[in-house]
């Protein structure tokens, strides 16, 4: 009897193992060739999307700053020089510190006497074309009978420049004005005026040696500041 519960034992004891085991083994299988699912990351794209909108908001503000602090740098020399006395040297010399490589040039005929034209071949981004002319009156000094700069296209352009105007100038509302043209008028019998050029301006424009115009320019606002016709 002893003997037989003894064999019914180790049978039910092997009998529990095996299953045990198939069970184990079956898991275990499945941990090797089931592996578990890998967690992705599904935000990574979008993340690389923000990260390059990013840096391009970026650049597009460093652009936009770089292009309004050459408008305050460029109306601040209007403001300076349009009423020098002999401002021909000084211009120069400014021009040249500021690293705007000016050219002069020489012009004289026996009505108007001789004219100083000084124009930039590097100006700061985001404007171009610094122009001025210079004349000398019958007592032998230099004045200012026109300076310009051109501030670059954008849909914001006639306010950007309208504000630095006016802050720089401290002037009022302008005397004529409508959304492509303002003017004002200026102590010492000078006028400011601003335009957005268009593409009639820019094809009148294109024949100017010094200059090259295009399709580019349409758009862009020409600051000057010129002597009144009754000075």
């Amino acid at each position: 009897m002893l003997k037989r519960n003894t064999l019914r034992a180790a049978m039910l004891s092997l009998l529990v193992f095996g299953v045990y085991g198939v069970v184990s083994g079956a898991q275990n299988e499945k941990s090797i060739t089931e592996p578990p699912t890998p967690v992705i990351d599904q935000t990574q794209t979008d993340i690389s999307q923000v990260e390059l909108r990013s840096v391009q908001s970026e650049e597009i503000n460093e652009d936009k700053s770089k292009a309004l602090r050459s408008l305050k740098f460029q109306t601040q020399i209007l403001k300076s020089f349009y009423r020098a006395k002999n401002p021909v040297g000084p211009l120069v010399e400014y021009l040249e510190k500021s690293g705007q490589t000016p050219v002069v040039t020489r012009e004289s005929n026996k009505y108007t006497g001789e004219m100083v034209v000084i124009r930039t071949n590097t100006p700061p981004d985001g404007t171009r074309y610094f122009h001025t002319q210079a004349f000398t009156d019958e007592h032998g000094v230099q004045f200012i009978q026109h300076m310009s700069f051109e501030f670059r296209p954008s849909p914001e352009a006639m306010d950007l420049a309208t504000s630095e105007i006016s802050n720089a100038f401290q002037m009022g509302e302008p005397k004529n004005s409508n959304a492509d043209f303002k003017e004002w008028e200026l102590p010492g019998g000078y006028t400011l005026w601003m335009k957005r050029l268009n593409e009639d301006d820019i094809g009148e424009m294109s024949a100017d040696a010094f200059n090259v115009y295009g399709t580019q320019d349409v758009g862009a606002i020409r600051i000057a500041i010129e002597q009144s016709p009754h000075k």
